[in-house]
């Protein structure tokens, strides 16, 4: 049985195996595929068990680090400086990056052209980028203030490739124009900090299409925003299937089928699910008073389930009421201190977690949990909240009824937009627990 492995460092989070394992079984072959993780410094003190593969892939931050390290280099590699594939035949470099960024365009019936705005400098930002000079592309490099130097290089090497190119490079934090195709090379929202996004939300009211390099979540904070403004996206699923298929071509000098690349696809987002986002926990939101502490305990009863409540984890870490927080404190340190609960919660498993009325008004609370299971939303009338919170003296934001009023309908409208289910907040618990359960089944 012949041997692969995949090379990075940290790398506990690959997708390859079960990748290249179903292009193999379509082609009716069994494999053996390592996960090796090993540091830049390491390198040349491995390379005798590296040649022992049939063939490698090679990830961050490995894929300019094994350029010295190899016996012969492509063409393309040597141009882009960095190498994501490895024939053990003759231990030759490759990137494949650039031929499944393009199969990953063509799919959705996209060119490379016009003015590329690419996000980070490493392997696969280098390897998109000259892909952009080849074509004649305006690009335009952005990276974070700590990493110019590092994009200064990259910058050099595309004006050394092509002296007539026109390319900038700038702080990330200063995009403005618009551009044919934004390209994100960086790791910014990838599991497991799912909440992040790497630019401002209004880069994106100036873009085309949006490429996302990141492929776990399929649908990540940045994507999710630029499907909203009618945005093409394409996800980094895609393009990491194909090329893992174009790498198992220089392998074996076949040609993997559009359909095979599809099926791959499919298969690996269900697994993605299923290793990283298997939780099934219910997150519960509504307005306060709306009674998601009382039914969130009867919930994870009936479904014999663990239950949190993020207001009294809050208190009871804090020592304090939520309603001295905000008067000690401020609701900005209230707000950072529920949102690193979020992403403790969210790694629970099995667990109904009864939120804030606040939590699922921000969309950094939203990122953090949505992937880790489901949101149910209590649709209770705010005359019967009110009704409940008349006396209760102990909630910050509820001062008057007209102000409760008016933050209950703003809010509303966010717990419908970021809810998996709508139940009636009036009904019985029996009924609102058979409601939560039926569509769970759904």
């Amino acid at each position: 049985m012949r041997k692969f492995a995949v090379i990075g460092h940290p790398i506990s989070h690959t997708m390859s195996p079960f990748i290249h394992k179903e292009l193999f079984s379509a082609r009716n072959e069994q494999i053996l595929y390592d996960v090796l993780d090993i540091p830049p410094k390491e390198l040349c003190e491995k390379l005798s068990l590296l040649k022992q593969y049939d063939g490698l892939s090679v990830t961050i931050p490995l894929k300019t680090s094994i350029i010295p390290f190899l016996d012969n280099i492509d063409e393309n590699a040597k141009i882009c400086g960095a190498a994501n594939t490895v024939n053990g035949k003759d231990f030759k470099g490759y990137t494949t990056d650039a031929q499944g960024f393009l199969n990953a365009l063509e799919s959705k019936g996209q060119a490379l052209k016009g003015k590329i705005l690419c996000l980070g400098c490493g392997g696969v930002s280098r390897t998109i980028c000259f892909e952009a000079a080849k074509n004649g592309c305006e690009i335009t490099v952005a990276v974070r203030k700590q990493s110019l130097e590092k994009a200064q290089g990259l910058v050099d090497d595309l004006k050394n490739y092509d002296k007539n190119l026109k390319v900038y490079l700038i702080d990330t934090n200063e995009i403005t124009g618009d551009f044919d195709l934004f390209f994100n090379g960086t790791p910014v929202g990838m599991y497991p900090n799912t909440h992040e996004m790497p630019v401002k939300e209004e880069v994106l009211d100036h873009v085309k299409v949006l490429f996302d390099a990141v492929y776990n979540p399929q649908k990540t904070m940045l994507i999710t925003e630029a499907s909203k403004r009618g945005i093409t996206v394409i996800d980094g699923l895609s393009m990491l299937v194909w090329q893992a298929a174009a790498q198992q071509e220089i392998w074996d000098n076949i040609k993997i089928e559009p359909q095979t690349a599809e099926k791959t696809i499919q298969k690996a987002s269900e697994e993605i699910k299923r290793i990283f986002y298997g939780q099934n926990n219910i997150f519960l939101c509504g307005f306060m008073g709306c009674g998601k502490t009382t039914f969130g305990r009867a919930l994870a009863e009936h479904l014999s389930f663990d239950f949190a409540d993020t207001d009294s984890l809050i208190e009871q870490s804090c020592g304090m009421s939520i309603k001295d927080i905000f008067e000690k404190k401020g609701e900005h340190y209230f707000r950072d201190i529920e949102h690193n609960l979020c992403k403790k919660l969210a790694k629970r498993k099995n667990t109904v977690i009864a939120t804030g009325g606040g939590v699922f008004t921000f969309k950094r609370n939203v990122f953090a949990l949505k992937y880790f299971g489901k949101t149910v939303f209590i649709d209770t009338p705010f005359d019967v909240i009110e009704k409940r919170l008349n006396a209760d003296t102990t909630r910050p934001l509820f001062k008057s009824s007209t102000g409760a009023q008016k933050l209950f309908d703003k809010r509303r409208d966010m717990y419908i937009q970021n809810a998996d289910i709508v139940i009636d907040g009036v009904k019985d618990t029996n009924a609102m627990i058979e409601n939560v359960c039926s569509n769970l089944k759904g």
